[in-house]
């Protein structure tokens, strides 16, 4: 009996294997008139195409002058909602706001930490200066 590790290990590569493969490629392999040729897979990865370094900038830019436009906590909340930025993205916009971040650091926490620094810092110093 074939051990169930080497088993799984076979199916995940064939499955690897039919992810790249085209329509046709499937439709003649599932109707047998196709040889399969087992290779690495390894020589076979592309890698990811990711923004630029200057995308991102310009991203982070232009959020941060979004969030110093907000009149509001909520009014701020809601346009990071709506950008749908990930945890790494939310990360690098609160370092680049000279925030302290933490591995521990959840998407809603991060959220608040840049909602306070930008918006909320600034609400209070007017309510301060008016004196509400």
């Amino acid at each position: 009996m074939v051990e169930n590790n080497k088993v799984a290990a076979v199916l995940k590569l064939i499955l690897e294997l039919a992810e790249r493969a085209t329509p046709e490629e499937l439709e003649e392999l599932r109707s047998l008139e196709l040889e399969v040729l087992l290779s690495p897979l390894r020589q076979h990865k592309v890698p990811r195409a990711t923004p630029s370094q200057k995308d991102r900038n310009l991203d982070i830019e232009r959020t941060k002058s979004a969030l110093s436009d907000a009149k509001t906590r909520d009014e701020a909340f809601s346009m990071l909602n709506r950008e749908i930025l990930n945890k790494k993205e939310l990360e690098g916009l609160a370092r680049s706001l000279d925030l302290p971040v933490s591995r521990e650091d959840n998407i809603d926490r991060l959220t608040s930490k840049i909602v306070e620094a930008t918006v909320g810092s600034r609400l209070n110093s007017e309510a301060i200066r008016n004196g509400r």
